[in-house]
């Protein structure tokens, strides 16, 4: 059952790190 609850989170970390790590590329942009 706990690997029923994983799936999920991982969806969840798959669609939400892209999404961090391009606002942090674009943070960057701004900064420089």
């Amino acid at each position: 059952m706990y690997s029923l609850n994983l799936i999920p989170s991982v969806l969840y970390l798959a669609t939400t790190l892209p999404r961090l790590f391009n606002w942090a590329i674009e943070a960057e942009k701004d900064w420089l």
